[in-house]
């Protein structure tokens, strides 16, 4: 492989010596893989950086890092703290199933689990996460569970947005949203809170989170896994232009 340096003495007068440096074949040939390998590896770790938010249970959402984009937002930091006393059991992470969807014009998550007390027991499970857009886009947060209650027991939803709060119980399902001006973040902290009384029982099966925003017009980004696939198809046109060096 043959590199030619050319010397310039400013910007329009070339010195007519050149420098010619050889390079072993051997160095060429791996500098090439290498250079073919860390394309690979960088359009890859884009992809799975960027990726859009699918199906999946709260255990794929929670670890370290992640984030995913849905209808021009993206949520991260997600967190689950379950807690259960007096013989309740509390749906773990990974029983707790994620699904983004959109109802209207308001689009984010709904999550389904097992939530549910007896008599004497309590269940009390925590979930973060945090909402963005850039630019600021989001103008309300809404709420709604699907749960019941009976002799003597209780199940609500106390949640706060950025420092706002909504509550939701079997009286009051779907409160009204929170409203405010365009905003690039909202912090959610949402508290589902069960208790069976003395010999009640309450339960609560699904609980949706859905943002509107200031969006009118959407035009979703082309996936970039989308877009390493078409690298891979056109990696025999590179190794033969790399070939000609």
């Amino acid at each position: 492989m043959t590199l030619v340096l050319s010397i310039y003495s400013g910007l329009t007068n070339p010195i007519t010596k050149v420098i010619v440096i050889l390079v072993p074949e051997e160095v060429a040939t791996l500098m090439k893989k290498t250079i073919l390998i860390l394309s690979l590896l960088v359009c890859w770790s884009a992809a799975l950086q960027a990726g859009a938010c699918t199906s999946g249970f709260l255990s794929d959402y929670d670890g370290a890092g992640f984030s995913c984009t849905y209808q021009g937002i993206t949520y991260s930091d997600f967190t689950y703290t379950p807690a259960a006393s007096g013989g309740a059991i509390a749906p773990p992470d990974s029983g707790v199933s994620v699904t983004p969807t959109t109802i209207g014009g308001e689009s984010g998550f709904l999550f389904t689990a097992g939530w549910l007390v007896g008599g004497g027991q309590i269940d009390d499970s925590f979930i973060t996460f945090t909402a963005s857009c850039t630019p600021a886009c989001i103008t309300d947060v809404a709420l709604q569970m699907v749960g019941g209650e009976g002799e003597g027991g209780s199940a609500s939803i106390a949640e706060t947005a950025n420092g706002l709060s909504l509550f939701a119980d079997t009286s009051d399902e779907q409160p009204t949203p929170l409203t405010f001006s365009p905003t690039g973040t909202v912090d959610v902290r949402k508290d589902i809170g069960l208790s069976g009384g003395v010999s009640g029982a309450a339960h609560i099966s699904a609980v949706y989170n859905l943002f509107s925003t200031s969006i009118t017009t959407m035009t979703p980004e082309p996936s970039l896994a989308f877009l390493c696939s078409g690298f891979l198809c056109l990696l025999p046109v590179v190794r033969r232009k790399m070939r000609r060096l």
